[in-house]
């Protein structure tokens, strides 16, 4: 039997024990999967509908909820780097 050429071969070693290592990790590394958190989200619940039509729901918490959480918040807002662009005037 004839081998595959010799580029074909250097990428099976290389692609083969990287999906290999990508596969053991998603499947058997972390052991028994993590239900999902059944606890209903603290704060206000709203939801807006985009464009196309999705829907999409935001959670607003308060900065204090939020630092309970583990999320940390600078003390001061910082300014945005980039400013809007101006609406295009009309010309008439």
């Amino acid at each position: 039997m004839k081998l595959p050429r010799k580029g074909i071969l250097i990428r099976l070693g290389i692609y083969l024990p990287i999906i290999g290592f990508l596969a053991w990790q998603a499947f058997f590394k972390n052991g028994e999967p993590q239900p999902a958190p059944e606890e209903a989200p603290k704060g206000n619940v709203r939801t807006f509908s985009g464009p196309d039509g999705k829907e999409f729901k935001v959670i607003e918490v308060t900065p204090d909820e939020a630092r309970a959480m583990g999320v940390e918040i600078p003390e001061h807002p910082t300014e945005p780097s980039a400013e809007a662009p101006e609406e295009p005037k009309d010309p008439q």
